[in-house]
């Protein structure tokens, strides 16, 4: 059977996605600075890893740059939500510190 590019594609989304959301998800929340920092960082370099394995293997197909700009998209919003839930937490000075570090 012949896998087209496209479904390839989605496909290593799909799985990427799941890996990278359960490396979000198994950071210790206890402490909010501690969290914020190492959600950021997890966030920098595994996004920029899968962007760039993902531009390296699909990124010359149309079609596959429409899907790859909706799941970066996707990403993005995901971050935003988890800023928006933990940024309560955080007083000035651990956000400062927590910007600072990130």
């Amino acid at each position: 059977a012949v896998v087209s590019t496209q479904s390839t594609g989605v496909k290593f989304l799909e799985v990427r996605t799941d890996w990278f959301r359960s490396q979000i998800a198994s950071i210790n929340k206890t402490e909010v600075q501690f969290y914020m920092c190492k959600m950021i960082d997890t966030y920098r370099v595994n996004l920029f890893d899968i962007i760039t394995q993902y531009r390296s293997v699909f990124y010359e197909e149309k079609t596959t740059n429409q899907i790859f700009n909706s799941w970066l998209h996707q990403q993005v919003v995901y971050f935003v939500e988890l800023l928006k839930d933990n940024l309560p937490r955080c007083s000035g000075s651990i956000l400062d510190s927590t910007l600072a570090q990130a």
